[in-house]
């Protein structure tokens, strides 16, 4: 079953069968032609942005024969280039809400000598039993950016032939169609590239206006927004005086490190201090979320410096405590002492 290349979603509509083999023996009909090498191929995913960790959730149906219809699921499937860049390597997880697996496997796809032409090789369990397939691209459109296979399947003893149809309609979007040869049926789906920005942000949640009241009449306040279509979120912090005089302090910038697989930030002030963090730990317990993350940078003179920031939230008030303290100027950590500050979220 290839569910390492498409998600079946509950959508579904009729194709007729005389069409989709039509298209597949006359790709360049609608544009569709066969890649000349595995570079070009290459190319192809890089400039689309095929390459990634993909997700969706939908209800199974009945096409494959190794999974029965009806099951609502959510699956994550992987796709990337190995380090030499010279194959794709594949990998899916398909599971009900309690984490029951109905589906798991992989495999890879690469330059054919033989037959000079993309092919690729599946395998994996559906509800427990054994499933194979093999993969052949029947050409990509770069104008659309699409891809079509034809993809050949045993399971639980019976083969069948489907035509898989994948297009990049956005770098963090692609829609997906597979149809039954033997029937014309075909299923639909929509994935988007897994966000783990908005994963550890739907746990803890500081978008918005928040401020505090400090004991010298003045205020702090932070602001914080979705940037770069939910991939990202920025925030900046106001110091007001009691006269309502506002100024930016800083610019923070946080973000998902894939080589380090962490939820990161990067940020500078107006003095020229600059620093990095790693969100180390996120604890949910009840209504109350706690975050700590890890920061190292240096200051305006160039002094290394390291510390711990404990944020707790609290529904609409927010703590920040600042802790572990490091200098490589030999100063104690004990003159850094901060007490914490509670914030109240304003919008």
């Amino acid at each position: 079953m290839l569910r390492l290349i498409l998600c079946v979603s509950c959508l579904c509509s009729c194709m007729a069968g005389l069409f989709a083999e039509d298209q597949l023996t006359n790709p360049d009909h609608t544009g569709f032609k066969k890649p000349d090498s595995w570079q070009e191929y290459r190319t192809f995913l890089q400039q689309h942005g095929f390459i990634g960790v993909w997700e969706t959730t939908g209800t199974t149906k009945d096409i494959f024969e190794g999974i029965p219809a009806g099951i609502a699921y959510t699956q994550t499937s992987n796709s990337q280039l190995t380090e030499q860049g010279t194959e794709m390597q594949l990998s899916h997880r398909m599971q009900t809400a309690d984490g029951e697996i109905i589906s798991k496997g992989g495999g890879s796809i690469s330059w054919n000598n033989n037959s000079s032409q993309i092919k690729g090789l599946v395998s994996g369990f559906d509800t427990g039993k054994p499933y194979f397939g093999e993969l052949t691209l029947a050409g990509i459109d770069t104008e659309t950016g699409t891809e079509r296979w034809t993809y050949q399947e045993t399971s639980r003893g019976k083969t069948q032939d489907y035509t898989i149809e994948i297009t990049q309609t956005d770098p963090n979007h692609r829609k997906e169609s597979i149809t039954l040869q033997a029937t014309g049926n075909t299923l639909h789906s929509e994935l988007q590239r897994r966000n783990p920005v908005a994963e550890y942000m739907a746990d803890f949640d500081t978008t918005g206006v928040w401020e505090a009241q400090l004991p010298d009449g003045s205020r702090w306040q932070i602001h914080t927004e979705w940037i770069l279509g939910g991939r990202a979120v920025k925030s900046k912090n106001v110091a007001i005086d009691k006269h309502g005089n506002a100024t930016q302090k800083n610019t923070i910038l946080v973000y998902w490190d894939a080589s380090r697989k962490r939820v990161a930030q990067v940020g500078t002030d107006i003095t020229g201090s600059s620093w990095r963090g790693e969100r180390v730990s996120l604890e949910v317990e009840d209504d109350k979320s706690i975050s700590r993350t890890r920061f190292q940078g240096v200051n305006a003179s160039g002094i290394s410096m390291g510390l711990t920031m404990t944020m707790t939230l609290e529904g609409n008030q927010l703590t920040r405590v600042f802790s572990e303290w490091t200098f490589d100027d030999g100063r104690s950590p004990l003159e850094q002492h901060r007490e914490p500050v509670v914030f109240r979220k304003l919008k």
